[in-house]
């Protein structure tokens, strides 16, 4: 039986940093310029699955894309 692990609709930071494998700098750094959407709750700061993927896909190098 396969072990299903279902992805998060949302992740804190730490948990992005894994996902994306990108630095928490950078993350914070595209968070600042409005270039990754983030939702608050309270104090705690989620991104969305969806906008982390996104994020990523339009920071592919033009070699990767092709």
């Amino acid at each position: 039986m396969a072990d299903y692990s279902p992805i998060p609709l949302a992740h804190t930071i730490p948990r992005a940093v894994e996902r994306s494998g990108c630095g928490r700098s950078k993350l914070y750094e595209a968070i600042r310029q409005g270039d990754l959407a983030v939702v608050k709750l309270g104090r705690k700061t989620l991104i969305l699955e969806n906008d982390l993927q996104e994020w990523l896909h339009r920071h592919r190098s033009r070699r990767e894309a092709a």
